[in-house]
């Protein structure tokens, strides 16, 4: 087989059919790079999951919450002079009479919201052993504002209880864990027997 040339025959040919050091490197290179943007891509999507997750979960809590207490609150007992049975009306607690005769307390004192019953009429407005609604609110994240029946803000509820015909309740969460976020809910109660 004279005159008869092949590229393997040849072990010093260029055309050797293998990757060079300078190719094998810039594809290390390469892939280097598009992982380093992958992975950042991931942890971002992560991160923004985690912190929509616990925004969605504050926003669930503190609607609960509003949802519980606007409960209680359209239950408020009204007296024969046409005006809530209140002991306690300030813009962090609320102490009334519901119609089936128990003493309810709403309290907000700084970071948590409670809630408890009394069985029967208590003046002093005593709930026993209120439940804890959220241990999440914002500093100064709760109030209570009492309405007349226009819609106007009662500057002293207590001795105005005639004019009371709405209750807003406010409540700001946030969210420690995570983000930090806070979340704010606001209703107005209309009292069913006004």
């Amino acid at each position: 087989m004279l005159g008869y040339s092949s590229l393997r025959s040849n072990p010093y040919s260029r055309h050797s059919g293998g990757f060079s050091l300078v190719e094998l490197v810039f594809s290390i290179m390469l892939i280097g790079m598009m992982a380093t943007v992958g992975s950042s891509i991931i942890a971002d999507t992560f991160t923004t999951t985690r912190r929509v997750n616990a925004a969605n979960a504050s926003a669930d809590h503190a609607r609960y919450a509003v949802e519980r207490l606007a409960r209680e609150i359209r239950e408020a007992r009204y007296g024969a002079a046409g005006t809530i049975d209140s002991s306690t009306l300030t813009p962090t607690k609320l102490c009334f009479v519901n119609t089936s005769g128990v003493t309810v307390a709403i309290i907000g004192d700084g970071t948590n919201l409670k809630l408890g019953h009394t069985s029967g009429v208590s003046p002093t407005c005593t709930p026993g052993t209120p439940a804890t609604l959220s241990t999440q609110v914002a500093a100064n994240g709760f109030a209570l504002a009492y309405l007349d029946a226009s819609g106007a803000v009662i500057n002293s509820p207590s001795s105005n209880v005639i004019l009371i015909r709405f209750v807003q309740i406010t409540l700001t969460v946030k969210d420690t864990a995570t983000s930090g976020e806070s979340t704010t809910q606001r209703t107005r109660v209309a009292l069913r027997n006004a």
